[in-house]
């Protein structure tokens, strides 16, 4: 890299302004003689080579000749400041117009006559010395320039060289890498071709293996050509698939399934009065017999048979044999955890609610009440302890099957004439607590009627004096609270929880007439479920 010559600038344009300095005073001075011209030439040959130097570029490898060069031209500089402090005194006398003083311009040239020539001899010989002194360092730094550009542009055209031939073979190395990819691309789309051609081949063996057991299929004997049974899982809970192509009709099914259980108590009796029922295993939907034999069953289907037991009794998730409580709801199938009977309690109304809250029977009797300000004379407390035992022969026929449905007939309740709303029903609302009666507070009995499921139904509630708002107790009566009245003013009953209830009446009409209403109430609800039932 070239760099520009290193004079001070200061320096370098003092030096040229001196030497213009030089030849304006050797023109004043009036001499036109050869010695002077001689003299300006020569001051304009160091002027021209102080310029050439000034545009002079220096390689940083010609530092040697630089410092040669900055050497001549300090010399060059102090030798023209020399002659210029000689001659500069001469100077204002010398030139056309001289000084105010005629006397003293002529001994100034006298001087200068004296002196000038050998001044100007010396001069003259240092400017050839030091004007030819430049010109050759600078031939030589311009001949040494010209040989490191050559080696600059070798070494160039070697780094050129060198980045063509490595692109060159890039090129050859990305050419042979594209044709292996071609080669490689022609051989697996090769590859490819024949493995299409292979599946092919194998499609077309797959389609006449297809054809030739469509062809023997055609061929095999109608006794072998079936459907799929219907998988039919009896009361008993044995599996007992049938084909329907044998069983063609309900009254074959029916006289199939009475030969089966023939030797299961009065199942065959019971078969053959219909009560039984057939459910789809998936939507647990009973099949219909009456309709059309082709709509009942399809091949594949699984059902279930159940046998049928009617009872009038409201339904309960006890099992009907070993009378384990089931947890579960009625309408849907329970399995007992203890006996493994599977059953389903349903209702035998229409215009009663599909599925009645589990009811907790208890045979406890009520405690009898022992405030003596309030309440009279106590009744035995196995006065109300009811036989709920169900019939032996029944429960004994069920626990014949593994699968079973019980139907609870139950009847149309018909609720009793309202109390009076002309008495006050002022009671005292107690419950007993380890055997001492507990007083929860002071209210107003209430009996209203609510539609609950398409079906009306009774609840007796206390609304405490303290605000109507507020609540003691609500309930729905039934049978299995055990109601009682004591002497003239105390109702007493069994909760759902086993707690001993007692309502002490403020009045004695009051009591009477809720007393009656419950009993008839009660009354309604034993009919429906044809129970016999005490009720004091």
């Amino acid at each position: 890299m070239a760099v520009n010559f290193g004079f001070s600038a200061v320096d370098f344009f003092a030096a040229i302004e001196l030497v213009a300095t030089v030849i304006d005073a050797l023109r004043e001075s009036g001499d036109a003689g050869s010695e002077y011209r001689e003299i300006v030439r020569q001051l304009y040959s160091l002027e021209t080579a102080l310029l050439r130097v000034k545009r002079l570029e220096v390689d940083p490898a010609q530092n040697s000749e630089l410092v040669s060069l900055q050497q001549a031209a300090a010399q060059c500089q102090r030798t023209i400041d020399n002659f210029w402090k000689k001659i500069q005194k001469y100077q204002p006398h010398l030139g056309a117009g001289g000084s105010n003083s005629r006397l003293k311009d002529g001994w100034m040239k006298i001087k200068w006559a004296v002196c000038r020539k050998e001044d100007l001899a010396r001069f003259k010989a240092d400017l050839v010395g030091h004007t030819e002194s430049i010109q050759l360092l600078l031939t030589a730094m311009q001949m040494a320039s010209v040989t490191l550009h050559e080696k600059l542009q070798n070494q160039q055209a070697q780094s050129l060289a060198g980045r063509v031939q490595d692109s060159y073979f890039g090129c050859m190395q990305r050419l042979s890498n594209i044709a292996e990819s071609l080669q490689s691309g022609i051989k697996q789309g090769r590859e490819l071709l024949e493995m299409t051609t292979k599946v092919m081949q194998t499609n077309i063996q797959v389609f006449q293996v297809v054809l030739d057991i469509h062809k023997v299929v055609k061929r095999i004997p109608g006794q072998i050509d079936r459907q799929q049974p219907v998988f039919f899982i009896d009361a008993l809970g044995k599996s007992s698939p049938f084909h329907l192509e044998f069983v063609r009709s309900a009254e074959a099914l029916v006289s199939v399934l009475k030969v089966n259980f023939k030797k299961v108590g009065h199942a065959p009796e019971m078969i053959e009065r219909g009560d039984f029922v057939i459910q789809d295993s998936a939507t647990k939907k009973d099949v219909n017999l009456e309709m059309e034999w082709e709509l009942c069953f399809s091949p594949g289907q699984r059902v279930e048979m159940s046998m049928v037991f009617k009872r009038p009794a409201r339904p309960t998730n006890n099992c009907p044999t070993c009378k384990a409580d089931c947890g579960g709801s009625t309408e849907e199938d329970i399995e007992c955890p203890k006996c493994g009977l599977n059953f389903r309690r349903v209702l035998d109304l229409g215009n009663v609610p599909d599925k009645i809250s589990n009811i907790n029977r208890t045979d406890a009797a009520p405690s009898s009440v022992k405030s003596p300000d309030m309440f009279g004379p106590i009744l035995p407390g196995n006065s109300l302890k009811r036989n709920r035992g169900e019939n032996q022969e029944e429960i004994d026929e069920v626990s014949l099957f593994r699968r079973v449905r019980i139907y609870n007939i139950v009847h149309g309740l018909v609720l009793p004439n309202p109390p009076r709303s002309d008495l006050n029903y002022r009671v005292k609302y107690y419950e007993l607590r380890k055997n001492d009666w507990f007083d929860c507070g002071t209210g107003f009995v209430d009996i209203r009627t609510e539609l609950k499921a398409e079906r009306q139904i009774a609840i007796l509630s206390v609304k405490s004096e303290d605000g109507p708002d507020r609540l003691i107790v609500i309930m729905q009566p039934t049978p299995e609270h055990c109601f009682q009245k004591q002497q003239d003013t105390l109702l007493v009953w069994i909760d759902d929880n086993g707690i001993d209830i007692a309502l002490s009446f403020q009045e004695s009409d009051a009591c009477a007439e809720i007393w009656r209403y419950i009993k008839e109430l009660l009354e309604q609800m034993m009919l429906e479920t044809s129970q016999p039932e005490i009720i004091n």
